[in-house]
């Protein structure tokens, strides 16, 4: 069973999608160093070789790579254990600002007149907005 994804009318097999990374190459060590997040200031959070995350100064770093994890891989500018730390980082850095999304979206909720927030149930799809009257009729019993 070949598993894809639907972009612009096309489908895409998964197994065809590939993950991209930007590695910095360190100046004194020529190591890669695998960027998370750049605060726009001069310094950014990279996965060290020794896959740490660390906040480092840019004018550590020379070249910059931006392809595959496999291929950086196979050119020896990442290791498998900075690969995973980079999944690990960002993997947690989704799921928190996914919860803050979903904080933020209760918060507007609760503020939402009655009328409001029928308007907004009756938005959902029909499976899901069967679900969450079930769920709230469960919750009121």
């Amino acid at each position: 069973m070949k598993l894809t994804i639907h972009s612009g009318g096309l489908m895409i097999p998964i197994e065809r999608i590939e993950i991209k990374m930007i590695v910095y190459k360190n100046m004194k060590s020529g190591k890669g160093f695998i960027l998370v997040e750049s605060d726009g200031e001069g310094r950014a959070f990279f996965v060290t070789p020794q896959a740490q995350v660390k906040s480092l100064e840019l004018r550590l770093f020379s070249a910059v790579e931006e392809d595959s994890e496999q291929r950086l891989l196979a050119m020896g500018l990442i290791t498998e254990e900075q690969q995973e730390r980079h999944r690990a980082t960002m993997n947690a850095r989704m799921g928190l600002e996914e919860k803050r999304k979903r904080a933020r979206f209760q918060r507007g909720f609760e503020k939402m007149t009655l009328k409001e927030k029928a308007a907004c149930i009756n938005k959902l799809p029909s499976d899901i907005r069967t679900k969450l009257i079930k769920a709230m009729e469960a919750v009121s019993l």
